[in-house]
């Protein structure tokens, strides 16, 4: 018996098995046994034995009418068994570190629970003067940036029923009026991102941007925070591209490839540059 001969052999079916797999696409998600036996050239009692195969397992359905095959639900499992594991926590903390290497300030990561925004992960400065927030605190979701960011991405009839509601003043900059809190909410989803300054501690300022999953969905908010007298107008740009940089990479890693916003394209073409 040839074990290595074996071995070669079986990895060649999976080879084959994988390449028909990988022609099932959105522009081309229906094939015929000979289309594509002629595009992979391959004979087409090879493509006609795979597939079989993969139809008696759920991973191909085949037309009885039209005689061809697509994409069975089978498929469909494997890519929710990945997504699951896509934590967008997890994913979401190496990016974290490096961006708190980088600006030596606190960067955090929010999400919405009901009508406020929960803290899910932080990484603090080193430096002894910081902002933070402790792991599992909420904030409603009109005050601050990490917070308005989240807002401004909810669906119209949650944002109504939130503004509508008597709007808590944390200092004298935390913006109560609905009015104004619409304007800024659409000027958040045309930039891309939120900067806020003293709305929920005084003495503090940072932005926020938005993490989407693969539906472009926006899932999370990562934000920067640092007290204002560190935090000069120059300081702060750098800081605001750093951070669309990074959460444009956490997005990616989640399966996001869709269109950014214009000062994440600025700031993607910036780096390429460099």
């Amino acid at each position: 018996m040839n074990t290595k001969r074996d071995e070669k052999g079986t990895l060649r079916i999976a080879d084959r098995i994988i390449d028909v797999l990988e022609c099932f696409t959105v522009d081309q998600h229906e094939w015929g046994v000979t289309e594509l036996a002629n595009h992979l050239g391959m004979h087409k009692s090879v493509i006609h034995r795979i597939l079989s195969s993969l139809d008696a397992r759920g991973y191909v359905r085949r037309n009885p009418h039209t005689k061809t095959y697509t994409l069975g639900l089978r498929c469909l499992d494997l890519g929710y068994t990945v997504l699951e594991r896509m934590d967008v926590r997890t994913v979401a903390l190496p990016y974290m570190r490096e961006l708190v290497r980088t600006v030596n300030e606190t960067v955090m990561l929010h999400i919405v629970d009901g009508d406020q925004a929960l803290c899910i992960a932080k990484v603090e400065s080193s430096q002894g003067l910081k902002c933070t927030s402790r792991l599992g605190s909420r904030v409603p979701l009109h005050a601050g940036a990490v917070t308005k960011l989240l807002l401004a991405y909810l669906p119209d009839e949650q944002v109504e029923r939130i503004l509508a509601r008597p709007l808590k003043r944390f200092t004298e900059y935390t913006v109560t009026d609905p009015v104004v809190l619409r304007a800024q909410l659409e000027q958040i989803r045309r930039d891309g991102y939120c900067v806020t300054a003293q709305e929920v501690d005084l003495g503090s300022i940072g932005p926020a941007a938005p993490i989407r999953d693969h539906t472009g969905a926006v899932i999370a908010s990562m934000s920067v925070s640092a007290p204002i007298i560190r935090m000069p107008d120059e300081k702060l740009n750098q800081v605001v591209q750093l951070l669309l940089a990074t959460v444009e990479q956490v997005s990616g890693e989640l399966g996001y490839h869709g269109p950014t916003s214009e000062p994440a394209r600025e700031t993607a073409a910036s780096l390429e540059e460099t």
